[in-house]
């Protein structure tokens, strides 16, 4: 996905350690390198993304409401 396309707190698909799972994005980084703080939601793990092109696509309630529920 490209920069522009990322809400904040929107709900996302991408591969995190070969899997693929929901995250939320909850920040974005202006200094240094830039790029954006997420949050694994099946986890609650802060991830730091540098670049957008990590994320696959948005994620549907449905996929949003099972990485909640586990």
């Amino acid at each position: 996905m490209y920069r522009e396309e990322i809400k904040f707190g929107g709900a996302y698909v991408m591969r995190v350690s070969g899997k693929m799972t929901v995250v939320e994005v909850y920040g974005l980084r202006r200094r240094g390198y830039g790029g954006f703080d997420v949050v694994n939601l099946r986890t609650g793990r802060s991830i730091y993304l540098r670049s957008a092109r990590r994320i696959q696509r948005e994620a549907t309630s449905d996929e949003k409401r099972q990485a909640l529920a586990h």
